[in-house]
This record gives structure tokens, C-alpha cells and sequence, in this order.
């Protein structure tokens, strides 16, 4: 739903993993006033997103 706003402005959406197998995703959007950013951490094992250490932190 985030990525639906992301029709104007500036957008970068950027996301990268550690050799200690915690990724993160992070999606930034501002057009004037309109400024919002989300933050989605996880952790990986076996090859697959570990749902127990989603963490999500959504800015207006």
C-alpha cells in the first residue's frame, strides 16, 4: 500500500542485507510537504525471511 503513493516526488527505495543475516528495506517518498518514509527489518536464516524478528517502522 505504501508503494502506491509513490507516483510523484522524489522516491528511493533501497534495501540490503549483513553478513550477520539481518536485511533491511527502506522506502523514502517526499513531494513538497509530503514527506514519509518506512523502515522493514527482518532477519534471515536457511535462506528465508524469519517473520518472528519483522520489525516495521512507518513515518506520516
Amino acid at each position: 500500500m505504501r508503494m502506491a503513493y509513490l507516483y510523484a516526488g522524489t522516491n528511493v527505495i533501497e534495501g540490503s542485507c549483513s553478513k550477520a543475516a539481518q536485511c533491511t528495506v527502506t522506502i523514502r517518498h517526499a513531494a513538497g510537504e509530503d514527506v514519509a518514509s518506512a523502515a522493514i527489518s527482518f532477519a534471515v536464516g536457511a535462506g528465508k525471511a524469519r517473520a518472528s524478528s519483522l520489525q516495521c517502522v512507518i513515518t506520516p
